[in-house]
Order: structure tokens, then sequence, then C-alpha cells
């Protein structure tokens, strides 16, 4: 899961954390919204960020800290995608 929420919201309490799930199946129809992350850090698959699919889990859910950070490409990118999801142009 990659984690879109800022942390303002956990540390006030909030319960559910606002999430994009990954996969590691490529869907050549949906590649102008999904983001490609390449096997890295505890990344242990190449793996797509599923920004069509967003939504908010329970924080228990989450696993024991981050598989990787992304970076400042990987996360404008990300930006873009949710921004078409939404329809934020």
């Amino acid at each position: 899961m990659l984690v879109l929420q800022d942390t303002a919201p956990t540390q006030a309490g909030l319960a559910t954390i606002i999430v994009a799930p990954l996969t590691t199946q490529s869907r050549p129809t949906l590649a102008p919204l999904r983001v490609a992350l390449p096997v890295r850090e505890r990344m242990l698959l190449p793996s797509f960020v599923m920004v069509e699919h967003v939504r908010a889990i329970d924080r228990d859910c989450l696993g024991d800290g981050p598989l990787l950070r992304l970076d400042a490409q990987e996360l404008a990118l990300v930006e873009t995608s949710l921004r078409a999801v939404l329809g934020l142009w």
C-alpha cells in the first residue's frame, strides 16, 4: 500500500489512513493511471500503484514500516494520476 495521507490526521488520532494499493500485475489499458515502482529497498517485486483504487483502511492493517520511499519523480507521477482519476485538472 502506498500511504497518501499527510501525517497530521494520523497524529490527531484518526483511526484510518488513505492509501493506494499496489499490484504486481501490469494492465496496459490502465497504464496512464498506474505508476510503476521498481524493485528496491524492501520491495521484492516490480509493482504498480493502483491510483484508481484509493481507499481508507484501518491504520492497524499497515505492516512493519515502509517497503520503500518514492523519489520526487514517482511522487509527481502518483499526483498526476490521482488528479486524473479524481478529475482535478
